[in-house]
């Protein structure tokens, strides 16, 4: 792993250790149990971000999902698959996970869900 994989929100790791990852809000949207980078898949020709970017998942239209590194508080950042723009939707991963995939969890640090 590398170095800036040690900023990863804890609770994104805590929702992995609860549900690994899935498909939700009616298979919209796909979370790893895993993050990676576009070099990682192969499309660092195709994508050019920061390496402060680290992914999680996609959209099933095609947009990637991931994480800003280089805030303290890491907010979740969502990726045009077509321009390779990089939106900061300045969510927590509990905010977005709750308002953009329309699923509400509880989240304190001792318990997730």
């Amino acid at each position: 792993m590398k170095k800036f994989r040690d900023n990863i929100p804890e609770e994104f790791i805590d929702f992995l250790k609860e549900i690994e990852g899935g498909q939700f809000k009616n298979s919209q949207y796909e979370i790893k149990n895993f993050v990676f980078d576009f070099y990682e898949i192969g499309l660092e020709n195709d994508y050019v971000v920061d390496e402060n970017i680290v992914l999680f998942g996609n959209s099933f239209g095609g947009d990637f999902i991931g994480f800003d590194l280089s805030k303290s508080n890491p907010t979740v950042v969502e990726i045009d698959h077509v321009s390779g723009e990089v939106f900061d939707t300045n969510k927590s991963f509990v905010e977005f996970f709750r308002e953009d995939l329309g699923i509400a969890f509880l989240y304190n640090s001792k318990n997730v869900f």
